[in-house]
């Protein structure tokens, strides 16, 4: 299930069958020329929605957990805190983040999971070569996501 107004309100139907919340981590940058963070954003966003449909009942995917590039170390553990805190109080056995940064030195110390995937430029990706791209990354996170579901 993603979050927005129909889907939703099927959540809150149906929430004790959604035990998990996927919540894509997009870093910001607004440096001049540097496009990596629009590209980031767009792969993050399309492994998350993929990851979303396989598992449709049983994820919730979330808003991403977007934070600006140039927080300090503390700004940005805390504001990881904060998400996951918040999630945690809920009705999720589970909380997966998914992004390209190495932030394991800020989500180990959470009760969350963090899924690193590897930085794609997609600017001049033909569509057929992304697609196959992001299968692939799938396909690697899916038994990861069972495997949590299962310990």
């Amino acid at each position: 299930m993603r979050w927005n107004a129909e889907e939703a309100a099927v959540y809150f139907q149906s929430k004790e069958y959604i035990d998990t919340a996927l919540i894509p981590v997009i870093s910001l940058s607004f440096e001049d020329g540097k496009i990596g963070s629009g590209d980031e954003n767009e792969w993050i966003q399309w492994i998350s929605m993929e990851i979303e449909r396989q598992f449709k009942g049983r994820i919730l995917l979330l808003p991403p957990l977007t934070y600006v590039h140039t927080f300090e170390k503390g700004e940005r553990n805390n504001w990881f805190k904060l998400w996951v805190e918040s999630l945690n109080g809920q009705c999720f056995n589970h909380i997966v983040l998914i992004g390209t940064d190495d932030l394991r030195s800020v989500t180990e110390t959470l009760d969350c999971e963090y899924f690193q995937v590897p930085r794609v430029p997609l600017l001049h990706v033909e569509k057929q070569y992304k697609v196959s791209m992001m299968e692939h990354e799938v396909k690697q996170l899916l038994p990861r996501i069972v495997e949590l579901w299962q310990n």
